[in-house]
């Protein structure tokens, strides 16, 4: 090989592993998006069926509170429970069955505002035999009050299924290896 071509060569492999770095550095993020400019809804960019601006304007609607937020959560929890002890109904998309989980604690560090009329809201549950479920809900303001428009296991003793990557002021979800 000619001096030109070990050069190439050389230089390929340098920008390749600083590609590799790069991408990387890129991936480390935050176990849940906190800032509440961003949307971090994995379905973000679908409209609302009821838009701010349609058929039942929310602007005269103050905006709910944190506070407001996980204690819906909490009664949105009891209002779903499976049984008379507390045991809500989740979907393990991952496992392929229903769970039966019992609230613990919502995380109201976690808490956050995704866009003008959506919050994000952790929270920890265990199913019947003391196993831990971190669960992850989207919660929606619209003209009838809030409500959970979606529910998620984000990790399962402590492991987690998918985590979250900013990219261009945009929170996507990642799944996990």
């Amino acid at each position: 090989m000619n001096r030109k071509t070990i050069l190439t060569v050389f230089l390929t492999v340098v920008l390749a592993i600083g590609l590799q770095v790069s991408l990387a550095a890129a991936q480390e993020h935050p176990e849940h998006p906190a800032s509440a400019e961003h949307p971090e809804h994995p379905e973000e960019g679908k409209k609302a069926e009821h838009p701010a601006t349609g058929e039942h304007p929310m602007k005269n609607m103050p905006a709910p509170s944190i506070d407001d937020v996980a204690a819906f959560i909490t009664t949105h929890v009891n209002e779903t429970v499976a049984d008379k002890k507390g045991y809500m109904k989740v979907e393990d998309k991952k496992a392929h069955k229903t769970r039966e989980v019992k609230l613990v604690k919502v995380h109201r560090e976690r808490l956050a505002k995704t866009d003008d009329n959506t919050y994000f809201v952790c929270a920890d549950f265990k199913d019947k035999k003391g196993k831990l479920f971190d669960l992850d809900f989207w919660v929606e303001q619209t003209s009838d009050g809030l409500v959970v428009t979606e529910t998620m296991i984000h990790k399962e003793e402590g492991k987690p299924r998918y985590t979250w990557m900013e990219k261009d002021g945009v929170w996507m979800q990642m799944k996990m290896k």
